[in-house]
């Protein structure tokens, strides 16, 4: 059964090998793929707590429950298709994103060994970057449950086989994740579980060598892209910082007002959805900076600012039926990026 971690493995090595004995090469490795396995790690996890409300686990007999779980399993499957869907965005958003940083947080790479270095970018885009493969892998693992079928009469009395299989794909799961930290501890990578990288980027963001905020530009920032008090991030004081870094870009005058209106439109429609959304408040706020950041460079990577505009979208499309003007201003700067050619 193929997991999403097990790919991970030789690309580790892969990525290890190519930083030698490099100090700072290695640093920068290390950040950027502990933010890789966060990504893939962070998916599986809520992956597998969704499975696991299967019905089955608790040995019900009611066809209300089987019904209600399928239609939420239906829901998913439907939303890896939709362009725009928060599960898609959940799965593919970040990876995507990785893919194109691949290229500026391994330059040096490309000048020292370009085969290696499209060997490793190969393996990146054939493994999460391509959105194509990465639903495949999710769409496979939802076919554990439609074996079945989609009559919760039948799952009823074949419970059993669902959750055996899902059990069997949890285990792959763990065995994979243990097989890579040991692969990591061994070419001395310190790899974070998913609650220690969550517990750094909320507590020191790019601070710590360890971890990479999507909202920086380049591995060498130290900033703290997203602050959290009581809980609730504060989502403002991120686009304020981004505000102001164009207002110092060196973006013409006329570009530069309307880029910094338009984020300080988009920070007034976010409004309390801080609080009563974080995440997805935290997901907007993130790939509007990034978006941002690269438009107000020289040289802008047109890779990079397409996948961005792609993720703003998408994150404002998962929470435009409660803040539908989040959308609309979204949209707005994904289209004023695009205008820059």
């Amino acid at each position: 059964m193929d997991v999403p971690e097990t790919r991970l493995r030789n690309l580790l090595e892969a990525v290890a090998a190519a930083t030698g004995h490099d100090e700072k090469r290695r640093r920068t490795a290390v950040r950027w793929f502990n933010r890789l396995y966060y990504d893939v790690r962070s998916w599986n996890d809520g992956f597998i707590r969704f499975l696991r409300t299967y019905p089955g686990f608790t040995q019900s007999t009611g066809r209300n429950a089987y019904s209600h779980f399928l239609s939420e399993a239906r829901e998913y499957a439907e939303g890896l298709d939709a362009r725009y869907s928060s599960v898609k965005h959940d799965l593919c958003g970040n990876l995507k994103v990785l893919s194109v940083r691949f290229s500026k947080d391994f330059d040096w790479l490309y000048h020292d060994d370009e085969g290696l270095f499209h060997n490793i970018r190969h393996q990146i885009d054939a493994s999460y970057a391509a959105e194509d493969s990465i639903i495949s892998l999710a769409s496979g693992v939802m076919d554990l449950v439609w074996r079945i079928g989609d009559d919760p009469a039948r799952h009823v009395t074949s419970f059993t086989k669902v959750v055996d299989s899902i059990e069997r794909y949890v285990l792959e799961s763990k065995e994979a994740v243990a097989q890579l930290h040991k692969a990591a501890s061994d070419v001395g990578i310190a790899l974070l579980s998913v609650d220690d990288y969550e517990a750094a980027l909320n507590q020191s963001g790019s601070s710590d060598p360890r971890i990479m905020v999507m909202g920086e530009v380049t591995v060498s920032q130290d900033r703290i892209n997203i602050t959290n008090q009581g809980g609730v991030v504060n989502v403002k004081s991120t686009l304020t910082g981004v505000i102001q870094s164009v207002g110092a870009s060196s973006l013409p005058d006329d570009q530069s007002k309307a880029l910094r209106e338009l984020l300080s439109d988009l920070s007034e429609a976010l409004g309390s959805l801080g609080s009563t959304d974080p995440r997805g408040a935290r997901r907007v706020a993130r790939q509007a900076e990034a978006l941002a950041e690269e438009a107000i460079q020289d040289e802008r990577d047109q890779g990079f600012l397409q996948v961005t505009a792609e993720g703003l979208k998408s994150a404002a499309s998962a929470v435009g039926a409660v803040a539908p003007d989040v959308l609309k201003v979204a949209t707005k700067i994904a289209a004023w990026v695009a205008a820059l050619g």
